[in-house]
């Protein structure tokens, strides 16, 4: 047996545990990806990124737009499945498989930095994580770029990093880069902690002259084609989530910001620099933290989701913990000044409601900037990393639980290295034992504690899924205990549909017919092209044969609808005519950020088909009011 064997059984063995979990994983996903997630409905944005990505691969790159992610996804999406001839199974096959390695890293990165136990409760938080589990199901766009930062966090964490593995780091985050353009902020994390983390600056610098060097290579596809097909460079900028999430914004600025998609960020920052400034530091001292740990929400990305603000505590003292910040006479006198200049300052010229988490995170972040040299090394981009996040995507709002997978594994590492090592010493100066950190009682207190989180993330994870695939509201342990025994179909949503969708796929021609419709699913169930429709467009007073055919519609309306259709028609060239309308009335929500208008009142003779208002050449061929009010007219011409 040669040494290489050897050392590789040697590893093995030691990582039998971490494998074993990953392995466990791996099959639950699995088993609900394939068995119980048959409809893509929960995750159609995903089915834009295929439809991009086949147009791209047949030759109509030039027409294609997409507002929040590279094409580098759609284009392996679409070339994966020219193979399975089903995108649905493509797009979770590669969600199963990312999110599969990323359990698996998550051990390693830790392992870099802690003992192999306090890695390995960080593993089982990190499986257990419901956001984890529930987009590893997902046809989406989020884990494999997740995968591959995870990949190069593991290179980053390690005790010595040699050149060859700076290199793999670079050209990791620039191909996680093609996917989504959230890796810059792992990208700034690392220049910062190579210049940072010795006295070298040779070197320092000429690892940061790597990475950047690597980064480019591995983008230059990505820019080669954006600059030949789009004439710039990137293609894809934060203005769309501005101009669709701000807080704070007026109707003649979520124009102008709509028309700068495309432009750069610069650009839709510049239109009202004051307004920006308001929305940024929103959401920056509100938002994030309140979505992050669940200070008025129900769906967050606490560690602890159904008890969400207790996962605070954990970051605190882990984060305490780590950079071993002492309550001595220095570190007492920047905490209270740091607090109260804080303090002072939102008083004077801000609004407590908007920025009261400056007063915990401003001083936190000068006593870490201080502590900084007293935390392991090779911990610190752990650190480093969610004060970049927080800097540098406070330009956009974040409510969704998966805006903050990026920074999962340092919110797992920190309350990992809490559960493992702070809460034992709080017991043992409890109970005065001094000498046996784990003693038999501590070890059963941590066990329990570790359970009580991993069960209640699963049963999270199951009523998220749940209410996210039917619509039907969580009550009681008893009642869900009752639903399982009954072995009924969870995606309701999907069932429902599908009779609208059966009698559709039966219309001769359908493939190649055009359905006009608020839903980005129907249409892919159906197989036929779509025109993507708010029912909110155009002139108030006007009629539907003008809307259908989408006249006097302004710019932005037809934009919207343009890079949410199929196939995707950026420069409105295409202007296609609808066969079908799916016509689904709804009421007006009010929801955060940009408020779309209502839906038009003279659209609303299509809910009452013997209304003589309605075209001649309107024929109705479905309607339900399951799983929620539905009118079909074909439209004959």
């Amino acid at each position: 047996m040669t040494p290489q064997s050897t050392e590789f059984r040697k590893k093995i063995v030691n990582q039998k545990s971490p494998l074993l979990i990953t392995f466990c994983f791996l099959i639950i996903v699995s088993y609900v990806a394939f068995f119980h997630h048959n409809f893509w409905i929960i995750d159609s944005d995903g089915i834009i990124y295929l439809t991009a990505g086949e147009q791209i691969l047949n030759g109509d790159g030039k027409n294609v737009h997409l507002v929040n992610a590279p094409i580098g996804g759609p284009i392996m999406y679409a070339g994966i499945n020219s193979f399975f001839n089903d995108g649905f199974f493509t797009m979770k096959l590669v969600s199963v498989l990312s999110s599969t390695g990323m359990v698996f890293l998550s051990y390693n990165i830790m392992r870099n930095v802690f003992d192999s136990k306090t890695a390995l409760v960080g593993q089982l938080l990190f499986a257990f994580f419901p956001w984890v589990g529930i987009f590893a199901i997902q046809a989406e766009n989020e884990m494999f770029p997740l995968f591959l930062i995870m990949l190069s966090l593991y290179f980053v964490t390690k005790k010595h990093l040699r050149t060859y593995e700076i290199i793999i780091i670079g050209s990791l985050i620039g191909i996680a880069f093609m996917f989504r353009t959230q890796p810059v902020v792992v990208l700034f994390t690392v220049i910062i902690y190579l210049l940072i983390r010795n006295s070298n600056i040779r070197i320092n610098l000429y690892h940061v002259g790597l990475i950047l060097a690597f980064f480019i290579i591995f983008l230059s596809p990505l820019i080669v084609y954006n600059f030949s097909v789009h004439e710039n460079l990137i293609d894809v900028d934060s203005n769309f989530y501005m101009a669709m999430r701000y807080k704070y914004q007026t109707p003649e600025w979520h124009d102008e910001v709509v028309r700068s998609i495309g432009k750069g960020t610069l650009e839709g920052i510049s239109v009202d620099f004051n307004l920006f400034l308001k929305n940024y530091f929103y959401n920056q001292f509100s938002s994030m933290p309140t979505n992050l740990f669940g200070f008025d929400n129900k769906v967050n990305s606490s560690l602890i989701p159904f008890i969400p603000y207790i996962g605070l505590i954990p970051i605190l003292g882990g984060t305490m913990y780590i950079l071993k910040i002492r309550p001595n006479k220095i570190n007492s006198i920047i905490l209270v000044s740091v607090s109260s200049l804080t303090a002072f300052v939102i008083f004077l010229v801000g609004d407590f409601d908007t920025h009261f988490f400056a007063i915990v995170m401003v001083p936190l972040l000068i006593l870490g900037i201080i502590n900084i040299r007293n935390a392991n090394r090779n911990f610190t981009p752990l650190l480093i990393l969610p004060v970049v996040f927080t800097v540098t995507l406070s330009i956009i709002h974040l409510r969704a639980p998966e805006h903050f997978l990026l920074i999962l594994i340092s919110i797992i590492a920190i309350s990992a290295i809490f559960i493992m090592k702070v809460i034992p010493k709080i017991i043992r100066l409890k109970t005065k034992n001094y000498d046996d950190l784990f003693s038999g009682n501590v070890k059963i207190i941590i066990i329990i504690i570790i359970a009580l989180i991993l069960v209640g993330n699963l049963g999270y994870s199951y009523v998220t899924f749940k209410i996210s695939s039917s619509g039907v509201p969580f009550t009681n342990i008893q009642d869900e205990i009752s639903f399982l025994s009954q072995n009924r179909q969870i995606e309701q949503f999907g069932l429902d549909w599908k009779p609208l969708i059966d009698e559709l796929k039966k219309q001769p021609g359908i493939e190649q017919s055009v359905i006009m419709s608020s839903y980005l699913y129907l249409p892919y169930h159906i197989q036929s092209k779509s025109v993507f429709v708010s029912f909110n467009e155009g002139s108030e007073n006007d009629s539907v044969e003008n809307y259908i055919l989408r006249k006097n519609w302004n710019d932005i309306e037809l934009m919207n609808s343009n890079i949410r259709s199929n196939p995707i028609d950026r420069h409105n060239i295409i202007k296609p005519i609808p066969d079908y309308i799916i016509y689904t009335p709804t009421p007006y929500l009010k929801t955060e950020g940009w408020q779309p208008p209502a839906q038009l009142e003279y659209l609303k003779i299509l809910s009452d088909p013997n209304n003589k208002e309605i075209p001649s050449n309107f024929e109705l061929i479905y309607e339900s009011q399951i799983p929620q009010e539905v009118f079909v007219y074909k439209i004959n011409r």
